[in-house]
Parts: structure tokens; sequence; C-alpha cells
């Protein structure tokens, strides 16, 4: 019983902290692509080389939970929202590097 509530405690950790993680890095990334389609520039390399393969590592992994961690149907969909919403600014940041 007590393995069940740790491994469920686990798992709303780690669902709490990838809603968070996907949250703020969609802003960021959406902050970055408007400064730089508003000033007419791409991305700063800075942003390039740390920003930009360090999100991607965090859609692959937001999407191995998504299909391997066993959430329940409701919790899969508001990630997959979530996954759906980072992914798109990842993609829109990629064409702006």
């Amino acid at each position: 019983m007590a393995e069940q509530v740790r491994k469920r405690a686990t798992k709303d950790d780690d669902y709490d902290t990838l809603i968070a993680l996907l949250r703020e890095y969609t802003e960021k990334l959406n902050h970055y692509t408007d400064d730089a389609r508003k000033s007419g520039t791409v991305f700063n390399r800075q942003v390039t080389a740390r920003l930009l393969p360090v999100a991607h590592e965090l859609a692959s992994y937001a999407s191995q939970q998504i299909e391997y961690r066993g959430y329940d149907d409701l919790t899969r969909l508001e990630l997959q929202l979530r996954l759906a919403e980072f992914e798109s600014a990842l993609t829109t940041a990629d064409k702006k590097s």
C-alpha cells in the first residue's frame, strides 16, 4: 500500500514538473519569437545554441512520458495539449533561428 502511494506521489510530482516546464518554456519561446519578429532579426546565438536543443529534449521526454507513463486519460489529454502548444512554439522558434 505504501509503495502504491509513493508511486502515485512520484507520478504527481513528475506530472506537475512536466506541466510547469511545458508552460514556462512555451511562454519563453513565444516571447523570444515575438521579440525577434518585432525587431526583424533572428534569435541571438545563445538562445539558438543553448535553449533550442534542450527544448527539443523536453519535447521528446514529454512525448515519451505521455506514451509510456500510464497516466489516466484526462491527465494524458492535458499533457498532449500542453505538448502540442510547446511543439508549436518550438517549431516557430526553429524557423526564426
